[in-house]
């Protein structure tokens, strides 16, 4: 995807320097009360998105055939603690009015760390789960770490050295693993040439699959050709009221008897899935398999490849969709600080939303507000813990993740007709 102007373009505005402020020109709350009030709604409305994006980001790392069980609800403590750091850090810290999320790219590779941790043999079922944390556990702080090195060292235009079939490529591999991610989590099964021929057969047919490919085809056209804020949210919340609609005419099941039949992420172990900070967890610690760890090393340089190019892409953008000028080096340093904050925790990798972003400048955004709101959401979810996630439908959440990787393989393939 060609960002609108590369971050740092010859000609462009000067960049802040390290030792100003930019506090001046970004306020953290607008000055007038009924502004503040506008910000805090702007921020709800975002944070929405962000919460079911984070879930969906959930089932795709965390599910899966060889998956032990409570993953799920242990991993969404661990993206909503990443939520939490990011959209934070960001916020106080970015020289733009940025709002920052958990990301589907650094997710797309994770999700591949822990299947391939999952069924590695002579694992221990009790040892998964650690493992597969250690292992994004390092890779963000690894990625915070080099951000922030990047940033220090002022190497935040690198992303023009790139060419763009380089970045082409990212976008049609993490479209790709995220949309066979949607089938694994609409199926429960990988997806594999068996697999596709089976799912006619599948029991969850009707109630499942056909669902939530409706709903991600009918996201991806609706936002292509619409292409307005407020698309993604209501085709989610219309789908979302439908589908339980339909369940109870139809079918006369409630929202509890869709829980019992497996049609909905839980139930979840709600008296074992308190969230723990990894580094805190001597237990968690000790069951972890470090010789597997080091085996996903090369995917975590991927990871922070991706997380690179795809933080400096983003800021070219939000520079242009916002008209503000913004410094790629103090981005790198923000998003470093919070990776590290996050990984400390045991979080995936955070950085800038385009999409939200755009969403809150759309509605009047001019100050770190929403940020800080998107943060304390994350928070809320966080203290709250996994039990009211368990109602989410799960055509929902594969539908979210077919309509992402769908987005990004379409415009890989505008970036490859472009030459």
């Amino acid at each position: 995807m060609k960002p609108p102007s590369a971050v740092g373009d010859p000609g462009s505005t000067p960049k802040l320097e390290d030792d100003e402020d930019d506090g001046t020109t970004l306020p953290f709350i607008p000055s007038q009360l009924s502004d503040a009030g506008r910000a805090m709604g702007i921020g709800a409305t975002v944070a929405f998105g962000g919460l079911v994006f984070a879930v969906s980001f959930a089932a795709l790392i965390f599910s899966g055939p060889d998956a032990p069980e409570g993953a799920i609800a242990a991993g969404t403590g661990l993206i909503m603690f990443s939520g939490l750091a990011g959209a934070c850090v960001v916020a106080a810290r970015s020289t733009l009015p940025a709002i920052a999320e958990v990301q589907d790219g650094p997710s797309a590779i994770f999700a591949i760390m822990a299947a391939a941790i999952y069924a590695t043999e002579g694992i221990d079922e009790s040892e998964k789960l650690p493992t597969v944390e250690a292992a994004i556990a390092l890779t963000s702080l690894g990625t915070g770490a080099l951000m922030s090195a990047l940033g220090s060292a002022k190497l935040g235009n690198i992303v023009r050295l790139l060419p763009s079939p380089v970045s082409g490529g990212f976008l049609a591999g993490t479209g790709w693993v995220l949309t066979a991610g949607a089938f694994k989590v609409l199926t429960g099964t990988a997806f594999e040439p068996a697999n596709v021929l089976a799912v006619a057969d599948s029991p969850q047919l009707l109630t499942v699959v056909l669902p939530g490919a409706a709903l991600g085809t009918a996201i991806a056209v609706g936002n292509r050709l619409i292409g307005k804020f407020w698309v993604v949210p209501s085709f989610l919340l219309g789908g979302c009221v439908a589908y339980f609609s339909a369940l109870e005419f139809a079918a006369g099941m409630s929202p509890d008897d869709a829980l019992a039949a497996g049609l909905l992420l839980g139930p979840f172990d709600v008296a074992n899935a308190g969230y723990t900070p990894f580094i805190l967890d001597a237990d968690l610690l000790s069951k972890v398999r470090w010789d597997i760890v080091a085996d996903q090393f090369p995917r975590m340089l991927t990871t922070f490849g991706l997380s690179t190019l795809g933080l400096l892409l983003i800021t070219s953008a939000v520079e242009v969709s916002t008209s503000r000028e913004g410094d790629a080096n103090r981005e790198l340093k923000a998003v470093g600080i919070a990776n590290v904050v996050g990984g400390l925790g045991g979080g995936l990798i955070s950085y800038h939303s385009l999409s939200a972003t755009q969403i809150a400048h759309s509605m009047g955004s001019r100050s770190r507000l929403p940020g800080l709101v998107c943060a304390a959401a994350y928070g809320a979810a966080l203290i709250a813990g996994p039990a009211p996630l368990a109602y989410v439908p799960t055509f929902l959440v594969g539908g979210l993740l077919l309509f992402i990787g769908s987005s990004f393989l379409y415009e890989w393939i505008v970036e490859v007709s472009s030459f």
